[in-house]
């Protein structure tokens, strides 16, 4: 039974539905924070007052960081939005921290949920080559140079699986929903990731909660495929039809926000720092089949 008191921030999103239900399963005091209101605390992310209100009153031993905006061509067009959401709130939370800490003589460990899309060119990554090349990715960076202020975890990532969030929809929910209908949709081959099932993910993040490793670390598969490649070996698991599915290029599409080509990980000092084996890319994607065909 786990001792742990945390407090997650942005509990509403994609990630925090499935993070929540997991992290109160191993006997984590979770309180979630969110625009909901089925969250424990509606508290303002963006007052600093109200976030300090809250550690004195609850005393958590970790403070999970879930808010971005991730809606990359909106960054490009709003950056002072981008940074409100993706460094504002990161410099709140370790303010407040910071705060506490003197004032109250406890220390909560940060753990901050960042991006894969801070690289670009040939991978796989590690995590001291960063690149951002566009705003949401230098709007993320700038979050995780306000959590190193304090010892925090930083988790660079991509994520699917079946969304337990109203409203969101993760890359394989929008795959399954296409291609269980046939409907024609393009996918890239030259845009290549790393991505971890949400599940994984989140069972990382409870064992980071548990060790408080410092630093900043990639999470996701040990390998990578492009997005092309991803949905033909899902469409293949699913026994779901791939005529009606176009394989071409990102830079055929008009976007406002340029994105990175090449987003795979090198994910060695993950295990190294808390023995976490990540899996392979086709062993996630088969995890995830199995959800949707169970879920239907």
């Amino acid at each position: 039974m786990s001792n742990e008191r945390t407090i997650v921030f942005g509990a509403s999103g994609l990630l925090g539905a499935s993070l929540i239900p997991i992290l109160r399963a191993v006997g984590n005091q979770v309180l979630a924070q969110g625009r909901d209101i089925k969250n424990d605390l509606c508290l303002d992310p963006f007052s600093r007052e109200e976030i300090i209100d809250a550690l004195n009153q609850y005393r958590p031993n970790t403070v999970v960081n879930l808010i971005a905006e991730t809606n990359v061509d909106f960054c490009e067009s709003e950056p002072q939005l981008a940074w409100r959401a993706n460094a504002g709130v990161v410099k709140n939370l370790v303010e407040s921290i910071r705060i506490v800490k003197q004032q109250a003589g406890f220390n909560p460990h940060l753990v901050h949920i960042s991006t894969d899309q801070l690289y670009d060119g040939l991978g796989p990554h590690s995590e001291e080559h960063v690149d951002p090349i566009n705003v949401y990715g230098l709007s993320k960076y700038m979050g995780e140079l306000i959590a190193q202020q304090m010892h925090a975890t930083v988790l660079r990532t991509n994520f699917f699986g079946k969304s337990r969030c109203d409203g969101r929809v993760s890359f394989s929910d929008w795959l399954y929903s296409k291609l269980s209908l046939s409907e024609p949709i393009t996918v890239f081959e030259d845009v290549k990731f790393s991505a971890l099932h949400i599940d994984t993910l989140c069972q990382v993040i409870a064992r980071c909660i548990e060790q408080k490793p410092v630093g900043i670390f990639n999470v996701g598969s040990r390998d990578a495929l492009s997005k092309a490649e991803f949905a033909k070996s899902f469409a293949k698991i699913m026994n779901f039809p791939f005529e009606h599915v176009t394989v071409g290029s990102s830079e055929e599409i008009a976007l406002k926000a340029r994105r990175p080509k090449d987003m795979s990980l090198n994910v060695s000092r993950l295990k190294e720092v808390i023995g976490f084996e990540l899996p392979l890319i086709h062993d996630e994607i088969n995890y995830a089949a199995k959800e949707y065909r169970n879920d239907g």
